[in-house]
């Protein structure tokens, strides 16, 4: 059973968008998994043996407990009902206590695709007559990680990632063919450039700033939280 998982679309898609948090829960001793939809194998910038062995090595630099990749299609993702099964079974596998999941307002159709078949493979995963074979499992909340979202959306919270915001750079810069590398030859691309990586800084510094730290990651909740002691939270984020 993993703590927690971070499902996306494409190898590097969680390091992305949530490289920080992954650092920092497995710092602290948790449990924690990335699940990737797709093999990324369609990139324009390299081939699918190598995108395996980044993502083996950005795995590593985390310190992930498990990483498992399915072949669900790059850039042809879709919500069939295949698709579904594959991904309930490696929830019902993996049994994680709490899931991420891409935010499902993104410029890219993958990113879209991949939080509609994430939501509905975590409901499914509790029916007991679901069709797959593995024992099912109740994944009670989860999390959304903000990506490339033309207008942002206000974050239910914002994780302080300011110890782990050089391990997250690390393991971006582990995918040496997508990430801004100016030894590596390939066609160039937005995500490759200069200016991408600088933007990476400025949105962690700028979430960071949200809470009165270095860096940042927003996320947002799929429901309310339940507070008991109000003003001791609010004590400790300095409200009060």
């Amino acid at each position: 059973m993993l703590d927690a998982l971070f499902i996306g679309a494409h190898p590097d898609d969680c390091e992305l968008f949530a490289g920080g948090l992954i650092a920092l829960l497995t710092r602290q001793g948790y449990t924690v998994g990335i699940l990737d939809l797709t093999e990324g194998e369609l990139s324009s910038r390299e081939t699918r043996e190598e995108r395996h062995q980044e993502r083996q090595h950005s795995a590593e630099l985390l310190g992930l407990h498990k990483c498992l990749t399915l072949s669900l299609g790059d850039t042809s993702l879709q919500e069939t009902d295949e698709n579904i099964r594959q991904v309930v079974t490696a929830l019902r596998q993996l049994r994680p206590k709490f899931v991420f999941l891409q935010y499902p307002d993104d410029r890219h159709p993958d990113h879209v695709k991949a939080a509609i078949l994430a939501k509905r493979a975590i409901f499914y995963a509790r029916l007991k007559n679901y069709p797959v074979d593995e024992e099912p499992f109740l994944i009670p909340a989860y999390a959304y990680y903000i990506g490339n979202t033309p207008v942002p959306p206000q974050p239910t919270f914002i994780v302080d990632i300011t110890e782990t915001y050089q391990t997250k750079l690390k393991a971006l810069h582990a995918y040496t063919s997508q990430f801004h590398n100016p030894g590596f030859k390939g066609f160039p691309t937005y995500i490759s450039s200069e200016q991408f990586f600088a933007f990476i800084e400025t949105r962690a510094r700028y979430y960071g700033h949200l809470i009165g730290v270095e860096y940042g990651e927003p996320y947002i909740l799929d429901r309310p939280i339940k507070l008991t002691e109000p003003l001791s939270l609010l004590r400790e984020q300095k409200f009060l």
